[in-house]
């Protein structure tokens, strides 16, 4: 699923579908569409994970770019290895203080590490170009019009949803302080959609 699939229906439920004079602009119905995935993306959240191979520094402390993870859901494994398991960084620091100064190894566990959303510790601590499989939350897109044919995370039942939503978002144009019957009915397909979870 594209933007430029939802556009298209969109621009059905608005009767806009002359190119050659549209009444709203692609952009315009770009920044509705970024909004309803701004909803999406707090709602339902599970839709922009994506697991990414981290390729480590030396030691314990690894991470992420922020416009790469938003935040860490999980870290799953060797890259083609075993998986790991969580563990309590606290704890272990009370308990063995000396470990982050430890012989470097292959990880066999990972902690969060403090309120930094998209870095890790590794327990033992690394070697460098260790890799490493991390699940991410991605960074809610920003469209434009070089997105139109971007494949959106979103998965495919959310096509009219979204469309309903962007054409709802239309209808308020001309005056957004007064909600027109059928911008309330769009929109309510689209909030119900999320709630259900699927079409």
């Amino acid at each position: 699923m594209t933007p430029n699939d939802i556009l298209a229906i969109a621009r059905h439920l608005i009767n806009d579908t002359d190119a050659s004079g549209y009444r709203q602009s692609n952009a315009e119905l770009l920044r509705y569409l970024t909004g309803g995935l701004a909803l999406v993306y707090a709602a339902r959240p599970e839709f922009f994970r994506e697991t990414k191979t981290v390729t480590c520094l030396a030691g314990v402390i690894q991470s992420l770019s922020l416009n790469e993870c938003q935040a860490i859901v999980n870290v799953e494994r060797i890259h083609n290895g075993p998986a790991l398991t969580l563990f309590d960084a606290k704890t272990l620091d009370q308990f063995s203080p000396a470990w982050r100064n430890g012989t470097p190894a292959a990880a066999k566990q990972w902690s969060p590490h403090g309120d930094e959303a998209a870095a890790f510790l590794l327990y033992p601590p690394s070697n460098a170009g260790q890799k490493i499989d991390v699940l991410c939350l991605k960074k809610a897109p920003v469209l434009t019009e070089d997105d139109l044919e971007e494949v959106l995370s979103v998965p495919d039942w959310m096509l009219e949803p979204l469309a309903s939503y962007v054409a709802g978002r239309s209808e308020l144009k001309d005056d957004e302080h007064v909600e027109s019957g059928r911008a309330v009915a769009l929109n309510n397909q689209f909030t119900d959609a999320i709630k259900a979870g699927r079409e």
